[in-house]
């Protein structure tokens, strides 16, 4: 190689006339969600109202008995309602139809389809997890 040759390369004076291929496609995600199936799944159904009320009653306490000797920890029943309020989750992507036509790859619908799922299944597993 001479001193003071054209190159095309990365960072060379020609970087910009080599054509990029790439080989693979691939989603950039998280972990599939895990704690979704951990959560009360409640279901608000129409006419309900905004919110669904549920009462709860408390704990009970088990003790260690003496044997032949009489329980004297007797425990009060109590209730307490629970509302639950459901809000909206939306995720939105907007993709030009010329922007799709142009790139490399033919599955770019379908994945930012996938993506959009993993966006919406990501935050249901975030709210499963909170409650």
């Amino acid at each position: 190689m001479t001193t003071g040759a054209v190159l095309a390369g990365t960072n060379q004076a020609l970087d910009s006339s080599l054509n990029t291929i790439y080989s693979e496609f691939l989603i950039l995600r998280d972990e599939t969600g895990v704690f979704r199936s951990c959560a009360t799944d409640m279901k608000l159904m129409p006419h309900d109202g905004a919110s669904k009320n549920v009462n709860n009653y408390n704990r009970a306490t088990a003790y260690n008995l003496a044997d032949g000797v009489d329980m004297a920890q007797a425990q009060q029943l109590a209730d307490t309602t629970t509302t639950y309020t459901p809000g909206e989750v939306g995720v939105q992507m907007v993709l030009a139809g010329s922007t799709i036509r142009r790139v490399a790859d033919p599955a770019l619908l379908s994945r930012v389809g996938r993506i959009l799922n993993a966006a919406y299944d990501l935050k249901e597993d975030q709210d499963g997890a909170l409650q």
